[in-house]
């Protein structure tokens, strides 16, 4: 039976909520929570860079940006957490999340970018990706 967004927001998963699948059983299910994941993160990037051109919430486009992907954002992550560990969730949106905001910081309003910040960014890319292969073995 094929399983459909819908299905999982209104709770009928084909698997126990308190454990992940492995990666080899329902691989299309694990995929989608990483996709909604990483649509989770573009959101969480989005409006952290918006956050700074917000200039303390003054400028109202801006402010719309932030309280809009935030919000997605979140709605998002919760999301994802329903078919994956809370732990890998937060490890992989956090470090992702981390390494959009510095990179689109430099890119869209000069921010420096120097071997030491570009040597955590590779660190924290090496550690994302461990999670993300961990998440199928148990």
């Amino acid at each position: 039976m094929k399983k459909t967004f819908t299905d999982f927001v209104e709770g009928r998963l084909p698997f126990d909520v308190g454990i992940a699948p492995p990666l080899h059983q329902d691989l299309p299910i694990v995929m989608n929570s990483f996709l909604i994941l990483g649509c989770a993160i573009c959101a969480e990037v989005t409006a952290t860079l918006a956050l700074k051109a917000a200039d303390g919430f003054t400028r109202p486009g801006p402010t719309i940006i932030v309280a809009l992907g935030y919000g997605t954002a979140l709605w998002l992550m919760s999301t994802s957490m329903d078919m994956l560990p809370i732990g890998v969730v937060y490890a992989i949106w956090s470090g992702v999340g981390m390494v959009g905001a510095a990179l689109g910081g430099a890119l869209l309003y000069g921010e420096p970018l120097n071997a030491t910040l570009l040597t955590g960014i590779g660190i924290i890319s090496v550690g994302v990706t461990i999670l993300a292969i961990g998440q199928g073995q148990h």
